[in-house]
């Protein structure tokens, strides 16, 4: 979505697919710069499918309380609520694995690149497990 492919960025792909020994698992945007599919069909790639992932901003959202709910202090939904992130360990990073690989591996992609998906997803910064 950011502009043209380049013949370097088809070159990096590849590159990057020989040193896993993965085949490649093509998933365009359909928003993606026509130049994209185009490179791609030049060496012969085929897409896999598109997908857009969508995202929302959790801090403008109301929370509700339930009234019938008991609260020994009182609901603690406040402005001042601070939300922060435990460090994930070996044993919830082996499970974020295993459950993303149960839930796509009915689309028709190769065990080991689902695998593979979900260790570089549990690497990343912004993957909150």
């Amino acid at each position: 979505m950011k502009g043209l492919v380049a013949e370097t960025d088809i070159e990096e792909l590849e590159s990057l697919h020989t040193t896993t020994g993965l085949a490649p698992s093509i998933l365009l945007c359909p928003y993606a710069d026509q130049s994209a599919l185009q490179a791609l069909a030049m060496h012969n790639y085929v897409l896999d499918g598109f997908l857009n992932i969508y995202a929302r901003s959790l801090k403008d959202i109301q929370i509700e309380v339930d009234p019938y709910m008991n609260f020994s202090e009182g609901p603690t939904f406040t402005s001042d609520v601070v939300v922060s992130r435990s460090p994930a360990n070996d044993e919830i990073a082996s499970t974020f694995i295993r459950a993303s690989v149960a839930g796509f591996k009915y689309d028709g992609r190769p065990l080991d690149v689902l695998e593979t998906y979900a260790e570089a997803a549990v690497l990343r910064r912004d993957t909150i497990l």
